[in-house]
């Protein structure tokens, strides 16, 4: 017993959601840096000294994905908070690696690099507002019903990730080119809607008469 407490270690990953058996000092040294564990034991597979991977089921492969998707948002949270306090450039994959206590190639599992991280967390607010915009607009109703709901919307998804928007508005230049160019197309899609909800308004008496353009920009920041 106490030899095989020396060299054996079973480990559960988290990209593989099977039992695992490794040696006990290549565990630690993978946990440490973020890999995964490579050697795939399941008890049919043990039973049978069979070491070859069984079938992955759906349920499995949700599970796998659902896991895989809170590993990246923790990746994100921890991202954002960074480049809110530090700013793009003085932001390092070390230091979100360390606050996450994993290693940095645990991190290139779920992101390319700093740009792909710094688009993803830029993006999360303006996407947001994007979609509730839309679809309250789609909604429909009276101009000033829509625009009651939209500006309720809007100021939630603000609140709820005012990191995120100001990441966007300083950093917006060290965004790769493509992802500054959508994000800005959602923004202009965003003006343009509440410009037309004003102005249906003041056609239908239920505004005053007023600059749509500047109270849309008012409306949406």
């Amino acid at each position: 017993m106490r030899l095989i407490l020396q060299v054996v270690c079973v480990g559960y990953d988290a990209e593989q959601p099977r039992f695992h058996i490794v040696g006990a000092n290549a565990a630690r040294e993978r946990f440490r840096t973020g890999m995964p564990l490579r050697r795939n034991l399941t008890p049919s597979s043990a039973a049978d000294g069979d070491s070859s991977s069984p079938q992955i089921s759906e349920r499995e492969k949700e599970i796998r994905q659902e896991l895989h998707d809170i590993k990246r948002e923790e990746i994100l949270v921890q991202a954002a908070d960074f480049f809110y306090e530090h700013g793009y450039h003085e932001t390092k994959l070390d230091d979100i690696a360390q606050k996450l206590r994993v290693g940095k190639p645990h991190i290139y599992n779920y992101v390319k690099s700093k740009a792909e991280l710094l688009s993803a967390v830029a993006s999360r607010g303006t996407n947001q507002v994007y979609a509730v915009v839309t679809e309250e607009f789609a909604r429909g109703g009276s101009p000033e019903e829509m625009l009651r709901r939209i500006t309720l919307a809007f100021t939630r998804c603000a609140l709820v990730n005012h990191k995120n928007v100001l990441i966007y508005f300083r950093e917006n230049m060290n965004l790769p080119k493509q992802v500054r160019d959508e994000l800005n197309r959602e923004r202009h899609e965003i003006d343009r809607i509440i410009k037309q909800i004003i102005d249906d308004g003041v056609k239908a008496g239920q505004f005053d008469e007023t600059d749509s353009y500047i109270n849309s920009l008012t409306v949406a920041g």
